[in-house]
């Protein structure tokens, strides 16, 4: 058995009690119906709005968020136990169940493997890594001083929540196939330079 399928083994067993929860999220996420998409919107623009309104400081929205998150794992499986019995469980919820942890495990993977080369390039290739690194932390300053930080963190959480359904509906493949080059060039780059050290 290879590492991928263990971890796939792994994800499928801890998220076994809540696999009802996951396919009706997995669904939501990936716009299955059109109002998918405004649902999540709607949902992410309601939380940040809460907590600009009550505007918390950072260790009460953290104190929340944990009182939220022991709530869920005290009450979320006994209820998911009473509104969906094992015998409403088919094949075919199955089949997408595995699918959703193979995809999970996938983008881990392939994050772990983005990471390494880019680490990797430190010693390959310093002076372009230097300059990518130096390059996005600019970027990032520059935001950070620019934009508001609740407004910020509020765009880039509902742009990972929005990305499974755009990417599947295409809307990032114009965004995605420049970085999809980079990340290919970075490991390939990455590769040639460790072959050439070998020799």
């Amino acid at each position: 058995m290879s590492d991928n399928e263990l971890q796939i083994r792994k994800l499928k067993l801890a998220m076994a009690p809540y696999r009802e929860l996951v396919l009706i999220l997995n669904r939501v996420f990936l716009w299955d119906k059109q109002w998918h998409s405004t649902a999540i919107l709607a949902g992410s623009s309601t939380v940040f709005t809460i907590i600009w309104l009550c505007n918390p400081n950072v260790m009460s929205i953290i104190a929340f968020m944990c009182i939220i998150a022991t709530l869920l794992d005290f009450f979320l499986n006994p209820l998911l136990s009473f509104l969906f019995k094992p015998q409403v469980w088919t094949a075919d919820k199955q089949d997408e169940f595995d699918d959703v942890c193979t995809t999970v495990i996938l983008y881990k993977v392939n994050t772990e493997l983005f990471m390494t080369s880019y680490y990797r390039m430190r010693v390959t290739n310093p002076r372009m890594y230097f300059t990518i690194t130096v390059l996005i932390l600019c970027i990032l300053a520059w935001l950070g001083g620019s934009v508001d930080n609740m407004f910020l963190t509020y765009m880039v959480t509902t742009f990972f929540l929005m990305m499974p359904g755009m990417q599947r509906h295409g809307l990032l493949a114009p965004i995605s196939k420049p970085f999809s080059q980079i990340s290919n060039m970075l490991i390939e780059n990455a590769k040639f330079r460790v072959e050439q050290k070998e020799d």
